[in-house]
Parts: C-alpha cells; sequence; structure tokens
C-alpha cells in the first residue's frame, strides 16, 4: 500500500509540474509554388528569378537558426531537374535547402487540376530522383467545403501515376477551402476522425494513422501586404498571451508565418519576408516560449509533451485565441468607432489612432481582414463577409460589428 501511494503521488507532482511549465509557442515558415500561374518547368528565368529569391530567403533562414518547410508541387521539381542538373548537381537549390538542416522539403498535390499527371507520390520519387529526400507530410489539402475535401485519401498508401511506386503520408497541415475562406486555422495537434462535417474533423480519433498538425492562426506575407507590421504584432501578442499565462498551459500551441513563391519578384517582397523574420529573431532572444520548428519537429515534440502531460492530443481554435478577455481591453468611443452597427454591404471604421494595424477575425477566429489607417475614417467592404459577429483589434483594444444579409 506504501508502495502504490509513493507511486500516485511521484506521479501526481510529476504531471503537475509539467503542467505548471510555461508552454511553448512553436513557430515556422512555410512556402507554396503552385501549378496554376507557375511555369518553372518550361521557363527557366521564371526558374532563375525564383531559386535566386529562395537563396536570399535561405540564407536568412541558416543566419537566424530558423525553421522552413519548402513544400512544392511536381513544376519547379521539374525546373530543377532541367535547368540545374538537380539529379548529378550538387549546387541545385534543392539540395542547398536540405543540406542547411534548417529546411525541410513537403510534396504538394493539387488533384483539381486535370492535366497534373504527377499526383503527391510522383512529386516525392521526383523530389528522390532530384538527390533529395522529402517528408512524409501532405503539404495543403482541401479541408472544406467536406463534399470536396481530399484529405482522407492520404490514411492509404497512394500509388504513383507516373512512376507507379507507393507513398503514405504521416502528417497534414495546412487545411485549404475555396478563397481561403473557410481554412482549418487552429493551434493544436490531433487526429481528424474523418471529413463528414466539422464535428468529426475536429474530433480526436487514436486509431488513426494520420496527425494533423495545427498552423495557428497563420498570418500571410501576401502579394497585398503594404505592412507587415500586423503579423508581427500578432506574433508578439501571442508570445505575450503566453508568458503573461493569458492561454491555457494545457494546450500545445503552434503557428506558421506562409509566403508564396510567385511573391517573390514584388516589389519588397524579400524585405517583407526579411523584416518578419528579423523580429521573430528579435523576439526569440528576450523571450523562453518561442521556438523554432518545421512540421515534423512539432509532431515530435508534441508526442514528447504529450507523454509527459497524459494528453493524448491538443485543440484551440483561432476564436478562442482572440478572445477579448485574453488580456485585451474593451473598446471605447475614445480608442475607435464602427458604424452602422450592425451593418451591411461597409462599414466606417473611425480612429485618431493612425498608427495602429487593425485586424478583423471572423466569427471563428480566422484573420479576414487587416489594415493601417492613413486617415481617420475608413471604409471597409463588408461584400464578402458572411453573416456574423465579427472582432476588431486596434493595439490593446477590441470591439465588434455585427454583419447583416
Amino acid at each position: 500500500m506504501k508502495k502504490f501511494s509513493f507511486t500516485f503521488v511521484g506521479f501526481f507532482l510529476i504531471s503537475f509540474t509539467a503542467l505548471s511549465q510555461q508552454p511553448k509557442l512553436y513557430i515556422n515558415l512555410a512556402s507554396h509554388n503552385e501549378i496554376q500561374g507557375e511555369s518553372y518547368d518550361t521557363d527557366s528565368s521564371e526558374y532563375i528569378r525564383t531559386r535566386d529569391s529562395l537563396m536570399i530567403v535561405l540564407n536568412k533562414i541558416n543566419f537566424i537558426g530558423g525553421k522552413w518547410n519548402f513544400q512544392t508541387c511536381s513544376k519547379f521539381v521539374l525546373g530543377a531537374l532541367r535547368w540545374e542538373d538537380a539529379a548529378s548537381s550538387s549546387l541545385d537549390i534543392l539540395d542547398l535547402l536540405e543540406q542547411s538542416g534548417n529546411v525541410q522539403i513537403d510534396p504538394r498535390n493539387k488533384k483539381q487540376f486535370p492535366d497534373y499527371n504527377y499526383n503527391i507520390s510522383d512529386v516525392y520519387h521526383l523530389l528522390d530522383s532530384s538527390g533529395v529526400q522529402s517528408t512524409h507530410t501532405v503539404g495543403g489539402f482541401i479541408h472544406y467545403p467536406f463534399a470536396n475535401e481530399d484529405w482522407t485519401q492520404f490514411r492509404t498508401i497512394t500509388m504513383g501515376s507516373v512512376y507507379h511506386l507507393p507513398w503514405q503520408a504521416d502528417i497534414i497541415w495546412g487545411g485549404g477551402s475555396p478563397n481561403h475562406s473557410n481554412d482549418a486555422n487552429d493551434y493544436g495537434i490531433w487526429k481528424p476522425k474523418d471529413g463528414v462535417d466539422d464535428a468529426n474533423f475536429y474530433t480526436h480519433a487514436p486509431d488513426s494513422n494520420l496527425w494533423l498538425v495545427g498552423n495557428g492562426c497563420a498570418p500571410l506575407i501576401s502579394d497585398t501586404t503594404t505592412s507587415v507590421q500586423w503579423i508581427i504584432n500578432l506574433i508578439n501578442k501571442n508570445v505575450d498571451d503566453l508568458e503573461n499565462g493569458y492561454w491555457p498551459a494545457d494546450k500545445f500551441y503552434s503557428l506558421t508565418v506562409m509566403i508564396n513563391c510567385r511573391d517573390l519578384d514584388l516589389p519588397n517582397h524579400l524585405k517583407k519576408i526579411d523584416t518578419v523574420l528579423n523580429a521573430i529573431d528579435a523576439r526569440m532572444q528576450n523571450s523562453t516560449v518561442l521556438e523554432w520548428a518545421t512540421i515534423t519537429e512539432k509532431l515530435s515534440m508534441f508526442q514528447a509533451w504529450s507523454q509527459t502531460n497524459a494528453i493524448a492530443y491538443s485543440q484551440w481554435s483561432c476564436a478562442d485565441a482572440s478572445d477579448p478577455n485574453l488580456g485585451i481591453i474593451e473598446a471605447t468611443e475614445n480608442d475607435f468607432q464602427l458604424f452602422p452597427n450592425p451593418a451591411n454591404n461597409e462599414i466606417a471604421f473611425q480612429t485618431d489612432e493612425l498608427s495602429k494595424d487593425v485586424i478583423i477575425y471572423s466569427p471563428m477566429g480566422k484573420i479576414v481582414e487587416h489594415f493601417t489607417p492613413q486617415t481617420t475614417e475608413t471604409i471597409i467592404d463588408l461584400s464578402n463577409f458572411p453573416t456574423g459577429i465579427y472582432l476588431v483589434r486596434s493595439g490593446d483594444r477590441i470591439g465588434k460589428f455585427e454583419v447583416i444579409k
């Protein structure tokens, strides 16, 4: 009896100590190239321009010790084989990415394009033929609408349509939807049950073989981003909330900053990426809760965390993360005003604080709009906003408005 009591108390103390430790936010950079609108396999100049830009990003990642998931469709790999002789060269961009030790290469699949001959197994083996080892992580999948979801196919072995070789996924990351209007943006790691509906997708199925690694409220350095300060503020807000104990201690948190290869030619786009990476690095130097990790590293760290804390899975939504009670003060008329409220087609945001970034969250917690006011009144177009309650954050102040259609 004494032995049992000692064992129980010991386990309790270990569990209490583990859960009392401050949780971390694991962060990475992720990039996509596409099948549609990109010609890396047929246009050498486009390939070389993108390759040179990727080298600039790689040098920065290596300098700060960052982590990057390079998620590629077939065209860029075919370009490396054609324009850099990747199968025999030791100096092509794919080799340099892999050899850095800071980048993981993930295969991507775009089944919605009928002329896309290479499926995800073929991309994996195409990368292998170029001399690099890619992961068993799906770099982007269709999550919604559920009638068109494609992630459940990755639970079983995929036979290549070109190489006729097998491949099977271990991890899915980056659940997308048309126009990214209903993406699966959540912190945490779990095994989705199935793709029938939201409830099942977010139900942990212990017997499933496929892990989902959440990307958090993932910010995108997009082609329309005029300022990246809102992204820096969002990351800092995440870190602040963790350091101040606003977020639950019994959750696992991950966040991804996205870039698209097609945007690298845009004016000042590389500078924007550099600015965000510098800000992450600077915050990391002064924080114990922010840590670089690739997607597969996040899963490995989660599994160790799960065993230590006896917690099988972790989920936390962006709606929870943007809860106005988490260290944010409700806005008054002196901070900003929104009218008309409720609104239909447009709403006016009024403020005298022109230096503070404004972020609008959907009812599900997804970032749907962001801007830095240039004048005291900014008109926000609501034509693509579904009916619901939206949160508006400016600095440490938050307000709400309702859209009625």
